[in-house]
């Protein structure tokens, strides 16, 4: 079911009233379509949840959580790890941070700790250092594995290291480290991503733009959103329309589209009037615009929904498996997150249920799928909208470029009568961050801020 509401940004401060969605119609009835999904094609059994949560896989391991402990387990669904932690984050370069009686450490995969649980918050390793949140000081370090502070807490936030510099936030400003602490870039931008194939994205007076490891302007600020280089090429938008650009900042496929993401597989998903398609390098139209929506290609397949009903397809557009209800995310290595009924699960490409879940903020709700339109005054304001439960559990995490609200279509999915998100947003060089709590009062919602 679509509703409707459109979010006001005003001076860059919330303005909640009239926040309204309109009376919903009749739901649609799902009508097979034999080009598309043919009626005798099998799909997915209901799976029985065994799990209140489970995690994205890392290593071969998911955490798990049942009545607020949480585990681990492997991708057969076996818990290799007992559930006797407060919190679980996910494996990295064979260690996890888990919390335990208040405070976060790391174990090993054996579930051994090895580093203490003295911190406020830790965050994954990478490239051999993690980002805590030191208790006393309430500032961002680093750690090595043996759990020694190898930079000192002094920053107001603090990312993982990604191609030998890290993020950081400090004064309002996003700067680059190296692994000794010091700013392998002296300039301070409003917002950034981390490095990636030797380039990171930087955000400079409303604008994205592109930077090399010593601060040089590779591309001009002057997208409004810039996606991560895949396969040589980067989405890129600007004035509601999407296109390709290479790491030269040249525009090898042009601004055309009303929606895009990133190369996979050497195909791409993009959209024009609500129907996606995939195209290849070229710019070359491959698969036709015929789907409601789509998801990238990963092990051959990608998923597509069309009548609201939900398949994955090969790069020849051809259907491999149907789901018969629910909706479906890309294959991540070997395995495809599904929702059936108000249930989660992971499925192999056999079609087989590995391991199920009914999460707490989907058990015995109806889903309702919201329509999302931002209108922003001043223009520029970068919004992201993260369901609560989804933002505080996997905060440091979690690629905020997914929960873009765009200027156009977002869909939010909304699966209670009453659902809180995180509403981030970000203006010149400002960023807040406010509890939205969506409430349906009979067949109306309405958002208010907090």
């Amino acid at each position: 079911m679509i509703q409707k509401l459109t979010l006001f940004f005003v001076a860059f401060f919330f303005v909640a009233a009239g926040l309204v969605w309109q009376a919903p119609g009749e739901a649609r009835q799902i009508k097979p379509s034999t080009r598309l999904f043919p009626a005798s094609h099998e799909g997915v059994e209901e799976p029985t949840p065994h799990f209140d949560y489970v995690g994205s896989f890392s290593e071969g391991l998911a955490p798990v959580e049942i009545d607020k402990k949480w585990g681990y387990i492997d991708k057969s669904g076996k818990r290799i790890i007992e559930l006797r932690f407060d919190n679980a984050g996910n494996f990295s370069e064979g260690v996890a941070a888990v919390k335990l009686e208040g405070a976060w450490g790391f174990i090993d995969r054996s579930g051994k700790i090895i580093i203490e649980p003295i911190f406020a918050r830790a965050e994954r390793f990478s490239e051999g250092l993690a980002p805590v949140t030191h208790s006393a000081f309430r500032k961002d370090g680093y750690i090595d594995k043996t759990g020694k502070i190898v930079i000192k807490p002094q920053f107001d936030s603090a990312d993982s290291f990604s191609e030998g510099l890290a993020l950081v936030k400090i004064g309002g400003k996003t700067r680059f480290i190296d692994k000794t602490g010091k700013y392998a870039v002296e300039a301070g931008f409003e917002d950034a991503r981390p490095f990636s194939d030797g380039v990171a994205r930087v955000r400079v007076r409303s604008r994205w733009g592109l930077i090399d490891k010593t601060g040089r302007q590779v591309v001009a600020p002057q997208f409004d959103n810039i996606e991560e280089f895949s396969e040589g090429l980067a989405a890129v938008a600007y004035d509601k329309k999407w296109g390709f650009i290479d790491r030269a900042g040249n525009r090898v496929i042009p601004l055309q589209y009303q929606s895009a993401s990133g190369f996979s597989e050497g195909l791409a998903p993009v959209a024009m009037s609500d129907k996606f398609g995939f195209i290849d390098r070229t710019g070359k139209q491959v698969i036709e615009r015929q789907f409601d929506n789509a998801g990238r290609f990963s092990g051959g397949w990608a998923p597509v929904t069309s009548e609201n009903k939900w398949a994955f397809i090969d790069n020849k557009a051809r259907i491999v498996f149907t789901l018969q209800s629910g909706s479906a995310k890309s294959f991540s290595d070997g395995l495809a997150q599904i929702t059936i009924d108000k249930k989660l699960a992971y499925i192999d490409k056999a079609g087989e249920v590995v391991v199920t879940w009914t999460e707490s903020a989907v058990r015995g709700a109806e889903d309702e799928w919201v329509e999302i339109e931002l209108l922003s005054e001043p223009p520029g304001a970068t919004v992201y909208l993260v369901p609560r439960f989804v933002y505080e559990r996997n905060r440091a995490n979690i690629n905020l470029d997914e929960y873009q609200v765009t200027n156009g279509k977002t869909d939010v999915k909304t699966t209670k009568p009453k659902m809180k998100f995180w509403a981030i947003y970000e203006l010149a060089g400002a960023r807040k961050e406010l509890l939205v709590d969506i409430m349906k009062a009979g067949d109306v919602f309405r958002a208010y801020f907090r």
